[in-house]
């Protein structure tokens, strides 16, 4: 199972640099929660319909800050849009699962990331889902505004002389 952790945590990296993956559910190696992955490239087309049918990029990422991270989830099981991770031990962990390791069963840092989905797990082992995001994500209707629509006009400034 450890296999499939790594498998993940690679697609994971290469979605966030937008590589094109063309991979088999078998790669996996286990079932998969397409509501769970749908932000990571999905398997070949005629693979996971309901996967293909919820991925986009864009669903689960995060930014650092200093001292913080903010990750934003739009999966159709998100808990929270955004959720902000400040605690130092939340921050370790969250950082030392970019590759898979083992997940405690009582750590509190370990259950609000597994509650919130932002772990796969397997076996007591996981492997953090967000990818860091580097480049603006945009929503899809700002790109796909009918071209009919005006911009505002914005008010003139006039002199007094």
């Amino acid at each position: 199972m450890l296999d499939a952790l790594g498998f993940v945590a690679d697609l994971r990296d290469r979605t966030a640099r937008g590589e094109r993956v063309d991979w088999q559910l078998e790669a996996l190696g286990l079932a998969p929660d397409p509501e769970l992955l749908c932000h990571l490239a999905p398997p070949a087309p005629d693979q996971a319909p309901r996967w293909h049918e919820l991925h986009r990029f864009g669903l689960l990422y995060y930014r650092r800050g200093p001292g913080f991270v903010i990750v934003y989830d739009a999966r159709p099981t998100a808990t929270a849009a955004q959720l902000l991770l400040d605690d130092p031990d939340e921050l370790r962990l969250f950082d030392r699962l970019a590759r898979p390791g083992p997940l405690a069963s009582d750590d509190p840092a370990a259950r609000r990331l597994r509650t919130a989905r932002l772990v796969m797990e397997v076996d007591g082992w996981a492997v953090a889902l967000p990818y860091r995001e580097s480049r603006l994500v945009l929503p899809l209707d700002i790109m796909c505004m009918p071209s009919n629509v005006s911009p505002k006009a914005s008010p003139t400034a006039t002199s007094s002389g």
